[in-house]
């Protein structure tokens, strides 16, 4: 089969074949990776989330509230930076209605990935089941 480049899409080779990119999730975003911490009852602030690869979780914290209606706890504290001089930041967390919500989120994205994936290895089995591809 002859490859192309796909029209207004720079730098990519198309076979015709369905990208596995575009047909499933190969890892969880950093918005549900931060939503679970939250809903197994973390508390952070922006220097311990950069532990966690989140660099900007004001923005993180903002985009989660817009996408799942979940409002979260805050409040400023006081922490020592890394120079040993203090500095005023936001704690975060989840509680009460909001907490359980979150809950109810990450299981139902972890119950709809599964799915996905059983989907796919059905399909892989089958057609391997059939000879497929000899």
């Amino acid at each position: 089969m002859k490859t192309q480049k796909s029209p207004g899409v720079t730098g990519l080779i198309s076979t015709g074949l369905p990208s596995p990119i575009a047909t499933k999730r190969k890892h969880i975003s950093k918005q549900d990776k931060m939503l679970k911490l939250f809903a197994e009852g973390k508390r952070l602030h922006r220097f311990q989330a950069e532990g966690y690869g989140d660099h900007a979780l004001h923005s993180t914290i903002s985009s989660l509230q817009k996408k799942y209606g979940i409002y979260f706890e805050r409040v400023f504290i006081q922490v020592e930076t890394r120079y040993g001089m203090p500095t005023n930041v936001k704690l975060y967390w989840l509680e009460g209605l909001n907490l359980t919500k979150a809950k109810a989120c990450i299981k139902a994205a972890t119950s709809t990935h599964r799915n996905e994936n059983d989907k796919h290895n059905n399909a892989a089995t089958h057609l391997h089941s059939k000879g497929a591809g000899r």
